[in-house]
């Protein structure tokens, strides 16, 4: 998509908040279609998994374009990149979770459910904090730490699936859902990630 000369020499407004929102909201949508995805094995939660992920790499991809035709941002164009760029990690790592237990013909045990609702839990936070940067940082900050519990509490169910998944032979099952309980864990380290950014950038702007 070409940039336009008159675009760029007159200032438009763009709403990189709302961008963010939505990709946050968008997550969010992807994490409960995962949830779903785990309780029914069906092809059509399956399918809102991917779509979830097809329509956040497209918001992703807005707020790349406008990022660049932009030359004034309210918040650090970087920051604005690598919260957009976590965001749509997430969904990323939850589309490969699904293809694994779609591929492997495998169900999401209670280990996966409960990282899950952690995860889910995690981006609601993630999307608050979004919400109240620009009118109240001192909640924001709070939804940002809300974000590190829930990722703390995640990293422990993690080491409990490990260490449950590791008290037997190490068979193919075991290493198919290794491979699902680290897509899952990953989807967490994003979460917390953007969380992060959503910190220092709350610190240079107090």
């Amino acid at each position: 998509m070409a940039i336009k000369l008159e675009e760029l020499l007159i200032p438009k407004e763009r709403n990189f908040f709302k961008m963010l929102n939505d990709q946050a909201k968008k997550a969010e949508e992807g994490a409960e279609a995962f949830e779903k995805f785990l309780e029914s094995n069906s092809t059509d939660d399956f399918k809102k998994v991917l779509k979830a992920e097809d329509e956040g790499d497209e918001l992703r991809r807005i707020t790349m374009i406008n990022l660049v035709a932009t030359f004034v941002t309210p918040i650090d164009r970087e920051d604005i990149s690598n919260i957009s760029k976590q965001l749509d990690d997430i969904l990323d790592e939850l589309q490969t979770a699904a293809e694994r237990i779609n591929v492997y013909r495998v169900k999401g045990d209670v280990h996966c459910k409960r990282m899950t609702n952690l995860l889910r839990k995690a981006i609601q936070s993630v999307l608050k904090a979004i919400i109240h940067f620009k009118e109240n940082k001192e909640t924001a900050l709070r939804d940002v730490l809300e974000v590190k519990t829930y990722n703390k509490e995640t990293k422990e169910e993690y080491n409990k699936a490990l260490e449950k998944l590791y008290g037997g032979e190490l068979t193919i099952d075991v290493i198919k859902m290794r491979e699902i309980y680290k897509h899952i864990r990953d989807c967490g380290k994003a979460t917390a990630e953007t969380s992060n950014y959503i910190m220092e950038t709350i610190v240079k702007t107090t």
